[in-house]
């Protein structure tokens, strides 16, 4: 019988051992959990941002998604708009070419005019002197 009770109490001893371990390892998953809700926690408050985020970025997409689409309806129309100026710049140029040709031969023109008309005076005062 003690032979009995020492066993039972060897027993009781490892049981004793057992729960405390036991305790203890529930201790520490309990303060795990805590810890776990709290991240869980913080993690839902980041996720609410993040998900306020993506609907102000989203909008902002669509609206520079209808900004892109009216600015390509215009671009043939600017497009011609720029080819008719670039059109109207090179005829600017060859105007501008021109008048400077023909201001150069009317410069000629006159003088070879004004050297005439000089001549012709010299002329007409020699022969009135002679007369």
């Amino acid at each position: 019988m003690a032979e009995e009770r020492s066993g039972l109490q060897e027993q009781l001893t490892d049981i004793k051992g057992s729960i405390e371990t036991a305790r203890k390892d529930s201790d520490g998953q309990r303060n795990e959990i805590k810890s776990e809700r709290y991240n869980i926690e913080i993690l839902n408050v980041d996720f609410g941002k993040l998900k306020r985020e993506l609907q102000e970025l989203n909008r902002e997409n669509s609206e520079l998604e209808m900004e892109n689409e009216a600015i390509s309806k215009n671009l043939p129309e600017l497009k011609k708009r720029i080819e008719d100026l670039r059109q109207k710049i090179q005829l600017n140029e060859i105007l501008k070419e021109v008048d400077l040709e023909d201001m150069k031969m009317l410069k000629q023109n006159n003088m070879a005019v004004n050297t005439a008309i000089t001549n012709l005076i010299s002329r007409w005062e020699n022969l009135e002197n002679k007369i």
